[in-house]
Formats: structure tokens, sequence, C-alpha cells
């Protein structure tokens, strides 16, 4: 049997794979848009706390990974905002037109 040891750092990398692995399947199942703000913010919580986890088990390529991930994600959640908040200004702008 492979020795289990359920700690805060299991804790938290089982939320973390919830966050990559949540977005993934609602994306990948119709229910969630790549576009929705709560996809980037689950993958930012997931590799962000992927990397928490890494302090006490060091992986160069899951660093790597989760690092650009993290990095990606946080762009992908700007420029998801960024074009929500045009859509209202341009939406607000054709209402007091109208």
């Amino acid at each position: 049997m492979i020795p289990f040891e359920f700690d805060w750092k299991t804790i938290i990398s089982l939320i973390a794979v919830t966050g990559y692995l949540a977005p993934f399947i609602l994306l990948q199942t119709g229910r969630m848009a790549a576009d929705n703000p709560l996809y980037s913010v689950l993958n930012i919580v997931g590799a962000g706390l992927i990397l928490v986890t890494m302090t006490y088990q060091y992986n160069l390529a899951s660093l790597l990974t989760n690092s650009v991930w993290l990095v990606f994600s946080l762009f992908g959640l700007q420029r998801t905002l960024k074009a929500r908040a045009k859509s209202k200004r341009t939406e607000t702008a054709a209402q007091s037109t109208a």
C-alpha cells in the first residue's frame, strides 16, 4: 500500500487539483465559458496552491508548468475583465443614446 499522510499539504494539494479540474470539466461539458472570470480564478487558485506546496517538495518541471499556468491565468482574467468592462461601457452608451 502507498503511504498516505492526510496533513495540511495534502488538503492544499487536493484543493489545487480541484482548482485545475473543475474549470476544465465545466468547460469541456459546456457548463462554463472560457471567458467566465471564474474559469481564470479557479486556475489561479490551482496553480498558486501547487506552487505553495512545492516549498515542501520541489520539482522543477512542476515549478515551470505552474508558474506559466499562473501567469497566463492572470493574463486571461485581466483580459476577460477588461473586455467585460468595455462591453458594459458600450452597452451603457447605447442605452443613453436610445
